[in-house]
């Protein structure tokens, strides 16, 4: 199948020098993962990317959970996904893989909240741009000739594979409980003659949801529009709704 990993014979290396190999990875892994998602040289970028593809796939599960700040990876991928260069989109779906296939599909959710799993939805319905294949052309020297084909290829594979068909999961990427469960607070906050009462637990319920630093990630707060809701209830509030909102931050404080 287009983009399924390989072991090849980096993998009789690794099963033969395991203990030290193993352990440069943890040492390492840190280092790639901040130079792949910050570093303003292409070919340094690109060379962390590998590095870190490998590393996934030779590493043990137990040691590599050890290492992997899903966070950061996750903002890297979001930032490949989203890229120009067709080699950069390659690595990206090829490094979901190879993550899914280590860790039997656990990140999925986290994927999912980070936005991950709604970029890779996205791009298996939308068709290639004239401007995106000129880019991808233009960077063809420095992308092993990566072509758009090739990433279609690799998204339907990863699609298929990972996330149930093509069907599968429709809106999910963008549509998580917390992001349903904030835009309904938010709905509420701004809804025309809503009760003061409903209001003060609309606000509590976002108090609550954001109290909890991992309940909701950047991006589905990008997504439920919960700061432009925030915002807007908050700018026409009068007297009484600021008396519920500070009802709400002492109820959602004593927890």
């Amino acid at each position: 199948g287009g983009g399924k990993a390989e072991e090849g014979p980096g993998a009789a290396v690794w099963k033969e020098n395991e203990g030290v190999l193993t352990l440069f990875g943890e040492e390492v892994f840190a280092v790639m993962l901040v130079t792949a998602s910050s570093s303003i040289d292409a070919g340094i970028r690109t060379d962390a990317l590998q590095a870190l593809s490998r590393l996934c796939f030779y590493m043990p599960r137990g040691p590599l959970e050890g290492v992997l700040d899903m966070d950061a990876l996750a903002d890297v991928l979001s930032s490949l996904l989203s890229s120009e260069g067709a080699a950069a989109r390659h690595m990206a779906l090829s490094l979901v893989h190879v993550l899914m296939v280590k860790l039997d599909g656990s990140i999925l959710q986290l994927l999912t909240r980070e936005g991950v799993v709604c970029a890779i939805q996205g791009m298996a319905k939308a068709s290639p741009s004239a401007s995106r294949s000129s880019s991808s052309s233009r960077h063809s020297s420095a992308s092993n000739e990566v072509s758009e084909r090739t990433v279609e290829s690799m998204v339907k594979f990863v699609v298929q594979t990972h996330l149930g068909g093509a069907g599968a999961g429709k809106g999910k990427g963008g549509g998580t409980d917390v992001v349903r469960r904030l835009r309904a607070h938010g709905e509420a906050l701004c809804r025309d003659g809503v009760p003061d009462a409903e209001w003060e637990a609309a606000i509590e319920g976002v108090m609550r949801m954001f109290a909890d630093r991992d309940t909701v990630s950047t991006f589905e707060m990008r997504t439920s529009s919960i700061c432009h809701f925030l915002s807007r209830a908050l700018l026409t509030a009068d007297a009484g709704r600021w008396r519920c909102f500070l009802a709400a931050a002492r109820r959602a404080g004593r927890e």
